[in-house]
């Protein structure tokens, strides 16, 4: 085990969480979203109770809802696997995310209440800051708690649930192409904070410009890589 994921496994570790579960699944997806288990290996339970230090009632619970999110897959008689990361599938899910963003977007625009809307100002800045310095673990997390805080303001759960593998697969890409192209973490996330922005200040047509900025961004470079790589699975050299 190396040095970050070590930390990541401290860092879930001294939260509280009313379950094992929901821990274990919150170390797993952050290990999987920075490439910590990278999706060529194939990892028994044994591996991931003794990497975890979890034990494995708990990590079952973790690996179903990963699996339910299609995050992972169960090689049978082998282990667990990170789904393969193929960018030509981006295109499609970003015609449904890019939908239910912009929902959720209006909904929490209209909705949020005064308290949370302090709140997603500080988390805002403390966005851009962490940004500036490069610490992209650090983005990592206070990402999860801005959508997070969107999420309960736009009060549609149903939105949300079906955004939840979207929104990793575009964490996992977004990761992937910072280790090639050493610009678009700043474009993406200057873009990032003026979303949020937009959020905070309630209007709703400025958020979804910045939002599809984002997106448009990102499309460049993803069907640069489609072409580069000719339909074969994404890997950062």
């Amino acid at each position: 085990m190396d040095d970050r994921s070590a930390e990541i496994i401290s860092y879930y570790k001294n939260l509280p969480y009313q379950t094992q579960s929901q821990r274990t699944y919150d170390i797993l997806l952050e290990m999987i979203a920075l490439d910590e288990l990278p999706q060529k290996n194939i990892y028994t339970e044994m591996e991931l109770t003794q990497m975890l230090q979890i034990g494995r009632t708990p990590l079952r619970d973790a690996l179903k809802l990963l699996e339910f999110d299609s995050i992972i897959e169960t090689i049978p008689r082998l282990g667990i696997q990170v789904r393969e990361l193929r960018l030509e599938d981006y295109f499609l899910q970003t015609e449904v995310r890019t939908t239910l963003e912009f929902m959720v977007t209006r909904r929490a625009c209209k909705l949020i209440p005064k308290d949370q809307r302090e709140r997603l100002a500080r988390l805002n800045d403390d966005f851009i800051s962490v940004a500036k310095k490069g610490d992209r673990l650090a983005l990592y997390r206070i990402d999860r708690s801005i959508h997070t805080l969107i999420d309960e303001c736009c009060k549609n759960p149903y939105a949300v649930r079906a955004l939840t593998p979207l929104r990793f697969f575009e964490q996992r890409v977004h990761y992937l192409l910072g280790l090639i192209y050493s610009d678009i973490d700043k474009i993406l996330n200057q873009e990032h904070y003026y979303y949020v922005d937009g959020i905070i200040s309630g209007d709703p047509d400025a958020a979804c410009g910045h939002f599809d900025n984002m997106i448009e961004n990102t499309l460049k470079l993803v069907k640069l890589q489609v072409d580069a790589h000719m339909g074969l699975p994404f890997i950062a050299e």
